[in-house]
């Protein structure tokens, strides 16, 4: 019996070191009337989401890029508090005002960014003209 007790002592002790050395991805959707940011974890399970459009204090002016920076640094701040997590994977898609202010967010709130990926969709060609 004392065999198994020190087995299972053992794995709580590797799940807790797991817990420390946390890595996560940042999404952030930047529209022109809203800025969205997504926070998964590796295997891409939501942690947290919020939009600036929640955010009472602005009221209705989402698309501020003061009100993208603050958000991102409340954000990086809890994540990095409560779910201690150092390393983030930024993946930034939109052409949004809220682009450059959510990353210097995440950057003051201490997170080391490992990279920062632009994943904006735009079209090659384009449709073809009518009548062309």
């Amino acid at each position: 019996m004392n065999v198994n007790l020190q087995v299972i002592k053992k794995s709580i002790k590797l799940t807790k070191k797991f817990k420390k050395q946390y890595f996560a991805r940042i999404y952030i959707s930047a529209k022109l009337n809203n800025t969205i940011i997504t926070i998964t974890d590796v295997c891409g399970n939501t942690i947290i989401s919020y939009s600036c459009g929640r955010s009472k204090q602005w009221k209705g002016k989402r698309s501020i890029k003061a009100i993208s920076q603050e958000i991102s640094e409340q954000l990086g701040l809890r994540l990095r508090n409560e779910f201690k997590t150092k390393n983030v994977k930024i993946l930034i898609k939109g052409f949004g005002r809220g682009r450059e202010s959510s990353i210097l967010g995440f950057i003051q709130s201490g997170l080391k960014i490992v990279s920062i990926i632009d994943t904006t969709s735009f079209p090659h060609n384009g449709c073809k003209k009518i009548g062309a």
